[in-house]
């Protein structure tokens, strides 16, 4: 179901034919106004009067772009998301490269006339972009019979900036073997293999990167730039002069620092000469472009932008210029920044030419406006669902359409049929026209609701029933994931791998070379051992080789000795190990086997529902954690398995739908966890989806009263209680439950041999799920020799960012500017300082290097309810920085939390 036919509701006010008279008449004099919205029926408002039109939507930041998008498409709309890039443009550094693939895939839809609607933040109009012309007219398009060298093609894709790999798998790469060349555009949903005739282009074909076997014939191909700058073909010498005679200009205002500037610009020359792109390369787009423009010159002329409070925005961009001028003006004067022709990001006046140009709509907060609406938010119950019975059924009886869209229909169909509500499992009608009144629960994705008296309509979702807020996701490029397999080919290779060879041991691969061996020339890979000994395999016996997995990130194994007994002695104390092994294996089977516990049935309606209501995409490896975690608890013997991952790949879903599993089977769970702050975060996450159903949640830690305790003990012990959060409080003697049938422990490893006596005792007689991002090696040792089950969930969530690490002496310049960095951007962050003693002077230090952040003080000495507080307010970002000691390595979740500096 879709609530696209919602949208056409608005076709009877007039409202569509109303505003393009408006927009024709004075758009381009100036923006026609509309008040009188709530931020949950601008969307509505937009589908339902402009989604024939191309148009331009900016938001007020990231956050609420990806909310217009998400609502957008709920009512039919479909938009490109332009994601704005977070960084400053003068630190030199270049964006990621996923973000950079983003941004390329909606100019390449815009230059090809294929967008509709686009959404962007203001920030996403701030930087300039090159001309789009310069931008468009730098494709390469391709069609099967072209005439084109081969080669001549690897130098153009080069400057279109994409990557040599030895086997592509990512956007922005390619490769060639013979007369084949694979390339992967950033704006395409899969890689094309293109095969030559000499210097015909004789075939176009898609593939699977997974598999890498062609598929699908196409036509033809465009080649869209991967990067923002692009350089040219020709006129080289020209940009060079420019940039040498800006050096020399500033030259003459600078001291000793004139030789840093110097060499550094030297450096970025001799690197744009061999056409390679660098980090922190598109500051130089000034010089390469004469004029620079934005987004909007990517737009056609009949495109209407769209504003959410046009003054608003207007305001924050003039603001954040202001700060981009300072930081301009301060690294030219320190010579730490050359001086550009003119700057990379625009201000209100830059804009304003184009603007003038376009038809204009502005979503104002004022309320003097050319068009006068009222739909204000629509009440929120909190789950008291007499209360939205009462109230749905009075809105019904006075003629009023209710549609409620949730991610639950069932329950939410449930609670009004049982309160007497006559409701509709179905699509609303198209028309407004006819029988009045109706109730309408629709399965769909909305944030929040919105009531609009004119169209005699409300609209109720999760938050306004359940108390549940949905995050907004942007849809995003798809990424590709792929587990990683022993080496099929030699192209799998890199240079500097550690490999270990079934005879020889650990060694590392040094790249490929030609021997002539018996009067035969052949390919073998190199790899050196110990003392520099050097051992030569012939390429096709690749197989004899695996991957070391032995080393964490940036760990290096030793090197075996080429014919020592190192390599022997570790083969002969793996075997003994795993003869001792398997004769306590044997022992621990025959106990499992004679254990019988508990079949827990297959999955309700309710579970499907639940599944379906969470707000990411599972990786692959997270819907298999789930599937094995099932199929356990179905059997009759206890299951006993730990669900292996790192911080933030989702284990603790898995937790959620096993012990939602276990609760509709009328059984009790337990969640254990090391440290009351990870507790409370253990508590709201299950609280929070699991609002919508009639479960009962319990926190026992030291955040709650004596009586509390007391109380959750109580119910627990009659039943009344479902699910129990807590500390190791939860081993104490007094605890004891109706019918416990699932154990949730997160960490296992930081409890005590006490708690791990009582909690062995418990495992023999219920289902334990065991979460764990760094499991000790026993446990580990375990679950790898199959005594123990493990779900390994090595797979990131998609679009997640690899981590970047500097380690370096203190200097307080990094400090200021890596803190400034991120909360540009809207971010906070951790600042880890493990003394109580000397905390809060840290702390005011680090005030008086930042005195524009929010900064408190949090450590596992303060009062029980002050700590409690402080987690919350950061998790809500009520500051900025939270300067703490190790109370937040158990895996706290900030969303907004993307920089941590660790003092020492």
């Amino acid at each position: 179901m879709t609530l696209s036919t919602l949208s056409r509701w608005i076709t009877s006010q007039g409202l569509p034919a109303r505003l393009e008279k408006l927009l024709d008449d004075t758009g381009r004099t100036r923006p026609v106004t509309v008040s009188g919205l709530s931020a949950q029926a601008k969307p509505f408002l937009l589908a339902g009067t402009a989604a024939e039109s191309r148009g331009l939507l900016v938001a007020r930041s990231t956050e609420e772009a990806k909310r217009w998008l998400v609502e957008l498409e709920a009512f039919g709309l479909e938009a490109l998301y332009f994601p704005a890039i977070e960084i400053a443009p003068y630190e030199g550094v270049s964006p990621d490269e996923e973000l950079l693939a983003q941004r390329q895939a909606v100019l390449a839809a815009l230059v090809s006339g294929t967008a509709r609607w686009v959404v962007t933040s203001i920030r996403g109009l701030a930087l300039r972009l090159p001309p789009a012309d310069a931008w468009g007219g730098a494709v390469q398009q391709l069609r099967i019979g072209d005439q084109i060298e081969p080669q001549a093609l690897i130098q153009q894709l080069v400057r279109l900036g994409y990557r040599p790999t030895p086997q592509v798998t990512e956007r922005g790469e390619f490769s060639r073997r013979g007369g084949i060349i694979d390339v992967f555009a950033p704006h395409a949903e899969a890689p094309v293999r293109m095969e030559f005739f000499g210097d015909e282009l004789d075939s176009l074909r898609l593939f699977d990167v997974e598999t890498q076997r062609s598929g699908e014939t196409v036509s033809g191909l465009n080649l869209y730039p991967t990067r923002e700058l692009v350089l040219p073909e020709r006129d080289w010498p020209e940009i060079e002069a420019r940039i040498r005679e800006a050096f020399a200009k500033q030259q003459k205002k600078l001291n000793f620092v004139a030789n840093r500037l110097r060499a550094e610009t030297e450096a970025d020359l001799t690197k744009f000469a061999a056409f390679s792109y660098f980090e922190g390369c598109e500051y130089y787009a000034p010089f390469v472009h004469t004029h620079m423009g934005s987004l909007l010159d990517y737009l056609p002329d009949e495109t209407v932008v769209w504003w959410d409070d046009r003054e608003h925005l207007l305001g924050d961009l003039a603001k954040w210029a202001h700060t981009q001028d300072e930081a301009y003006d301060k690294g030219v004067t320190e010579g730490r920044l050359l001086a550009l022709p003119y700057p990379l990001h625009a201000t209100p006046d830059t804009l304003e030419k184009r603007l003038s140009e376009l038809r204009q709509l502005d979503l104002t907060s004022r309320s003097a406006a050319d068009v006068a609406l009222n739909a204000p938010a629509s009440p929120r119950f909190h789950g008291e669902f007499d209360k939205i019975a009462i109230q749905v059924n009075q809105w019904q009886h006075a003629g009023e359409r209710v549609v409620i869209v949730t991610q639950q229909p069932q329950r939410a169909f449930g609670i009004l049929d049982e309160r007497g509500v006559n409701a509709s499992l179905s699509d609303p009608p198209t028309s407004p026209d006819g029988e009045l009144g109706g109730v309408w629960v629709v399965r769909d994705n909305l944030l929040e609701g919105f009531q609009w008296p004119e169209l005699r309509l409300t609209v109720l979702t999760d938050l306004e029933l359940f108390g549940q807020h949905r995050r907004a996701s942007a849809r995003a490029l798809k990424k590709f994931q792929h587990q990683g397999t022993a080496y099929g080919s030699a192209a799998e290779l890199k240079v500097g791998d550690y490999v270990v060879h079934y005879k020889h041991g650990i060694g590392r691969f040094t790249g490929l070379t030609r021997l002539s061996v018996d009067n035969q020339e052949r390919e073998y890979l190199s790899l050196v051992y110990a003392n520099e000994a050097r051992l030569y395999v012939p390429a096709d016996q690749v197989n004899l080789l695996h991957r070391y997995r032995g080393a964490g990130e940036g760990g290096a194994p030793k090197l075996h000795k080429m014919g020592g007994v190192e390599w022997e002695n570790a083969k002969k104390r793996v075997k003994k190990g795993l003869k001792e092994l398997a004769e306590d294996l044997v022992k621990l089977y025959a106990q499992r086997a004679s254990l019988e516990g508990f079949a827990f049935p297959e999955d309700t309606l309710w579970q499907q529902e639940m599944e379906e209501a969470f707000p990411y995409e599972e990786t692959i490896d997270q819907l298999k954690a789930i599937e094995d975690t099932k199929r356990d608890m179905e059997k009759m013997r206890p299951m006993d398995r730990l669900i292996c991952g790192d911080v933030g790949f989702g284990k603790t879903e898995v937790a959620i739908r096993a012990a939602f599993k276990a609760i509709m089977s009328g059984k009790q769970v337990a969640v254990l966890a090391p440290t009351t702050v990870l507790a409370q975060q253990h508590y709201h996450v299950f609280r929070e989806r699991f609002a919508p159903y009639p479960i009962r949640i319990g926190l026992l830690s030291r955040f709650r009263t004596a009586k509390d305790q007391r109380e959750v003990v109580a119910k627990l012990k009659t039943g009344e209680m479902d699910i129990v959060i807590g500390t190791h409080r939860l081993l104490s003697k007094d605890l004891g439950f109706k019918d416990l049938g699932l154990i949730v422990i997160d960490e296992e490893h930081r409890f005590g041999v006490a708690h791990k006596e009582k909690l062995k005792f418990l495992k023999s007689r219920v289902d334990v799920l065991t979460m764990s991002a760094t499991p000790i090696p026993r446990t580990l040792y375990m679950a790898l020799s199959g005594a123990r089950d493990m779900s390994l969930i090595a797979t990131p969530p998609q679009n997640r960012h690899p981590v970047r690490t500097n380690v370096g002496p203190y200097n307080p310049d990094d400090v200021r500017t890596a803190i400034l960095h991120e909360l540009e951007r809207g971010g906070q962050v951790f600042f880890l300082h493990n003394r109580v003693e000397t905390i809060n002077g840290v702390a005011y230090e680090l005030q008086q290097l930042v005195p524009e952040a929010r900064i408190r003080v949090g450590h596992g000495q303060m009062a029980e309810n002050e700590l409690e507080d402080l987690m919350l307010d950061f998790k809500d970002h009520a500051f900025d920085i939270l300067v703490s000691t190790t109370i937040i390595e158990s895996g706290l979740d900030i969303p907004r939390a993307y920089t941590i500096i660790i003092d020492n």
